[in-house]
């Protein structure tokens, strides 16, 4: 009885250790983790002033670069629909 008291007890232990370990990893990711989560996102753009189907004028192209991180949806499970 003692026996499967204490083989009951270490499982319990070494599950636990194991959620801790997952868990830290999880919520604290490291420097090379969060670089190569880093994403670049370019927005193009470019207006018209058109008057009965015709191009009166036209503005140059804009361009926007805005820096991104992947985030997951859930923290503790990985997953591919994350947000930028």
């Amino acid at each position: 009885m003692k026996k499967k008291i204490l083989y009951i007890t270490s499982l319990v232990l070494i599950l636990l250790a194991a959620a801790s370990t997952w868990s830290y990893y999880c919520l604290n990711p490291s420097s090379d983790r969060v670089n190569k989560a880093k994403a670049n996102i370019k927005v193009y753009s470019h207006y018209e002033l058109i008057q009965n189907g015709k191009t009166i004028l036209r503005f140059d192209e804009d361009t926007t670069t805005l820096a991104a991180n992947f985030m997951n949806r859930w923290a503790l499970i990985p997953s591919c629909e994350g947000r930028l």
